[in-house]
C-alpha cells in the first residue's frame, strides 16, 4: 500500500508469489476478515483456509491492534499493541509473527494482505488519550459539543431515575417490554425531562442585555431616515455559553434605529426602537428554539429506536429491566 493525499491507493504493480507475478487491479478478488474474530494466532491459518480454497487473492484485515471497551474493530485502546486475543497459552504474539504470516500468505498461498490504518480511531479508555486529551474532541477544544454532552448526561440520569422507579406514575416501569412503555418514555423526555434544561439557551441571545446594549448604541448614533433591508440574524457564541449568542449591532442600528414621527422626545423614540428590536430578538430566539426542538425530537426518536431493539423487539436481546449494565441509551 502507498499513502496518497489523505487516502490510500493500491500500487498498480502488485506482485504476488515467489515468482513476483503481477496481479492486475481488475483481477483482485478480496475478502474482508474481522480480525478480532480470528482467535489465537495459531488458529489463523485454519480459519483463513476457506478464503484460499474459494480463490480469493487478497485478504483485508480489520485493525489488528488492541481494541477499546466497545470492542468495535475501529476503536483502538492501544495503537502500538496487537489485540491480546491473538496471544496463545501465555505467548505474546508480535508484529514479526504477523509479518511472517503475511509473507507466507504471499509466497505459499499467492494471497496479498492489507489492513486499515486508523491511528486516530482512539477509544475513550485509551491511555494515550488520557495522556493527551488535547488530541481528542472535548468541551475545551470543541465547545459546540456542550449541548450534546449535557444531553448525554441527562439521558444517563433519566436511566437512573427509571431504575429507581421515579417515572412509573407516568407509565415508564423498570421493565420495558411493551410499545406503550416506549411511547411513555418519548412523552416523558419531550414534555417533562428535557424542557427543564433549556437546551435552546445555548443558541439564543439574552434579550434584556442585548436591548440594553442596543439602546446605548442607538442613543450615541444618529437615527436613519429610511429603514434598511439588511438582515439581522443570531451570531452563535463560539464558546456555546448559555444566552451568550449575539447579533451584528451595526446592522441592528441600520434596521431599528429610526426616526419616529410619533415620538415627542428622544426617550420615546428610543423606547419605540428598542421595542421593535426586542420583538425581533424574540422572533430570532423563537426560530432557534424551534431548531433545537427539532433536534431534540430526532434525539428522542433515536433513544426510542435503540430502546425498542434492546428491550421489546423479538429479534433483539430483550433485556427486560433497565439497569446500569443495560441502560436506555447504551
Amino acid at each position: 500500500m502507498k499513502q496518497g493525499s489523505g487516502f490510500f491507493v493500491v500500487d498498480p504493480t502488485l506482485k504476488i508469489g515467489p515468482e513476483n507475478e503481477i496481479l492486475p487491479l481488475d483481477c483482485i478478488c478480496l475478502q474482508t476478515v474481522l480480525a478480532k474474530s480470528l482467535g489465537p494466532f495459531p488458529q489463523w491459518e485454519q480459519r483463513l483456509q476457506v478464503g484460499r480454497e474459494t480463490y480469493y487473492n487478497v485478504l483485508h484485515f480489520t485493525p489488528l491492534q488492541e481494541l477499546g471497551a466497545s470492542e468495535s474493530s475501529y476503536s483502538l485502546r492501544n495503537q502500538d499493541q496487537l489485540n491480546p486475543v491473538f496471544n496463545n497459552d501465555g505467548k505474546k504474539i508480535t508484529y514479526q509473527d504477523v509479518g511472517d504470516f503475511v509473507t507466507k500468505l504471499n509466497m505459499e498461498w499467492h494471497m496479498l494482505s492489507i489492513t486499515d490504518v486508523v491511528w486516530n480511531h482512539s477509544s475513550f479508555d485509551s491511555p494515550w488519550i488520557h495522556k493527551h486529551p488535547e488530541c481528542s474532541y472535548n468541551m475545551v477544544n470543541s465547545p459546540h459539543l456542550k449541548p450534546a454532552y449535557l444531553l448525554d448526561r441527562i439521558l444517563w440520569h433519566f436511566t437512573l431515575d427509571v431504575i429507581a422507579g421515579k417515572w412509573e406514575h407516568k407509565g415508564v416501569p423498570k421493565v420495558i417490554n411493551h410499545d406503550n412503555h416506549l411511547q411513555a418514555i418519548r412523552s416523558v423526555l419531550l414534555c417533562d425531562v428535557l424542557p427543564q434544561y433549556k437546551l435552546s439557551e445555548f443558541v439564543q441571545v439574552n434579550v434584556d442585555e442585548s436591548v440594553k446594549q442596543f439602546r446605548q448604541l442607538a442613543a450615541a448614533n444618529a437615527p436613519t431616515d429610511e429603514p434598511s433591508d439588511v438582515k439581522v440574524e443570531i451570531i452563535q457564541d463560539c464558546k456555546y455559553r448559555r444566552l451568550c449568542s449575539t447579533v451584528d449591532f451595526d446592522k441592528a442600528l441600520k434596521v431599528f434605529n429610526q426616526k419616529r414621527k410619533e415620538a415627542e422626545t428622544e426617550e420615546e423614540r428610543l423606547d419605540l426602537c428598542c421595542s421593535d428590536f426586542r420583538n425581533k430578538l424574540y422572533e430570532l430566539n423563537g426560530v432557534a428554539d424551534y431548531g433545537i426542538l427539532e433536534d431534540i425530537k430526532h434525539a428522542i426518536n433515536n433513544v426510542i429506536c435503540g430502546a425498542s431493539y434492546h428491550f421489546t423487539q423479538p429479534d433483539g436481546p430483550k433485556y427486560g429491566a433497565v439497569s446500569k449494565t443495560h441502560p436506555l441509551v447504551p
